[in-house]
């Protein structure tokens, strides 16, 4: 696991397999960090596979404010 900071200093976990292009797994409102694990093996002999959980899902943190739209594209670019 990875922990990666986002713009505003929330720290955000992260899990990342597999080599080339990098592909960014987002998950749903109700998903986590293990949401992906189904689908990202099957994407690890041509893409480097990033997955991350959002701000205020376990085990990342969940910042210093109510959680926002540009909140989630900050921490997607991140």
């Amino acid at each position: 696991m990875t922990d990666v900071v986002s713009a505003d200093g929330t720290t955000l976990v992260a899990r990342h397999s597999g080599r080339g292009v990098p592909v960014v797994l987002v998950h749903g409102s109700s998903g986590g960090l293990d949401s992906w694990d189904g689908v990202a093996p099957f994407l690890d002999d041509a893409f480097e596979v990033w997955v991350y959980a959002r701000r205020g899902y376990a085990p990342s943190g969940v910042g210093g404010h109510e959680k926002t739209f540009a909140d989630d594209v900050a921490d997607l670019l991140a």
